[in-house]
């Protein structure tokens, strides 16, 4: 229906964007290939996987090395490949993130978390009103990285 309407071809109407479904973005490796105008939509985050310990400094290049070879990749051997949401986060620390009373996993009380697997407490991942200029300078390094690393381009 939307080739119908906009027509085939580069500059003939919108691109389709499709869900990774959760799944690896290696997984959709040649899918629709030849299709005009799609895309994949890829939501990669950190804070949701095996909680990584050191400081915000430590992390800054974490985005580039963990995502931007899997995103070059998909985007070779599907198609365009976007992140249509990430999270500038580099720990499950934030308030009610996992939900309500489910824990968190960098304090290792996430309620499918070994609490033995504590990295550290969230203290002062949450006291933003205190960061100084060098944690915001690499809060920002990391959004930077992570734009990067997932070809995020705002035109």
């Amino acid at each position: 229906m939307v080739r119908n309407v906009g027509g085939i071809g580069e500059g003939k109407g919108p691109w389709i964007s499709i869900s990774d479904g959760f799944f690896p973005i290696s997984r959709w490796a040649g899918f629709m290939q030849g299709a005009d105008r799609v895309t994949l939509d890829n939501h990669p985050y950190r804070a949701f996987g095996v909680p990584r310990s050191g400081s915000m400094a430590s992390q800054v290049r974490a985005p580039c090395d963990e995502w931007a070879s899997s995103t070059n990749q998909s985007t070779n051997a599907f198609g365009l490949t976007h992140a249509g949401e990430f999270s500038n986060a580099a720990t499950d620390c934030a308030l009610f993130l996992n939900g309500v009373d489910e824990g968190i996993r960098y304090e290792g009380t996430h309620s499918t978390t070994d609490p033995s697997t504590r990295v550290g407490s969230c203290q002062p991942w949450r006291d933003y009103q205190n960061w100084d200029a060098a944690m915001k300078q690499n809060v920002m390094e990391y959004a930077m990285a992570s734009m990067d690393a997932l070809r995020v381009r705002f035109l």
